[in-house]
Order: structure tokens, then sequence, then C-alpha cells
């Protein structure tokens, strides 16, 4: 399962998705991305793709969000600059569904901008539930 600002028209994004989903095929893997606009990410990309809104709680209790995740090995957060104070928390609550429910949890060419935290520092090396990351930028997370 891919997620991503996909389907929000930013050609970075998507070809950030184009290149995930080709690399994923190839290995044998069924690609299921999350989007804003699912139609336009299918048509796009011919691959099967879900809503997936704003807003954490609407998705987890989407009822084809649930099935995905379920039937899916892994998340894949991808997709450029776009973590921040914005999306930091929503991102670090669906990684911690993703492992409670024993997915794999993958970064794929994410940056991941600065932002104030009030808990403990350390870095996403220090992090032994994520599975694999390949981050844009040489910043330190605070999960």
């Amino acid at each position: 399962m891919l997620h991503g600002y996909f389907g929000w028209g930013n050609v970075g994004d998507e070809a950030i998705c184009s290149v995930l989903i080709r690399e994923l095929e190839k290995r044998g893997s069924e690609v299921v991305v999350l989007s804003r606009a699912p139609e336009r990410t299918t048509w796009l990309h011919d691959v099967k793709a879900i809503r997936f809104r704003a807003g954490l709680r609407h998705n987890l209790l989407s009822t084809s969000f649930l099935k995905e995740i379920l039937r899916s090995q892994a998340l894949v957060f991808a997709g450029g600059g776009k973590y921040g104070d914005a999306t930091i928390r929503s991102m670090a609550l669906l990684t911690v569904f993703a492992k409670l429910i024993g997915k794999k949890v993958i970064f794929r060419g994410v940056g991941i901008y600065p932002y104030e935290w009030s808990g403990e520092e350390f870095t996403i090396e220090q992090r032994p539930d994520i599975s694999n990351y390949n981050l844009v930028d040489n910043f330190f997370v605070h999960l």
C-alpha cells in the first residue's frame, strides 16, 4: 500500500508514485495507492487506488482502507518533502496502527521537515519498528 500526496495533481509526487509502482510490480507485488482522487490515480498509473482523505480518523474508519491495509504486506510512505508539523502526527499514528496489525513500514524518497516537538529526540535510525527507509533529507526525525 502506497501512501503519499497522490491524486493532488502534483507532478513530482505522481512521478515518484509511478516509479514505485513499477518497482513493486517488478517484485511481484500487487500495489494499492491511497489517493485523494482514486479515479485519476487509477487512470494515470493503471493501478488500484482507494480514497484517502485528509484527517486520519476518516480513513481508519473507511471499510475500503481497512480491507486493503489488512490484505497488504507493507505500508510505504513515499513522495518528496511532505512531512512536517501538519502531517507528522497522522503519519506517526498510521505507522503505529500498521505495526500493531503486523505490517512492514517503509519510507521511500521522503523529505521530513524540522518541526516543533516537546517529546524525546531521536533519529529514525533508532526506530527498530521501521522496516526500511530512504530519506531525501538528512534531518533528524522526531517521532
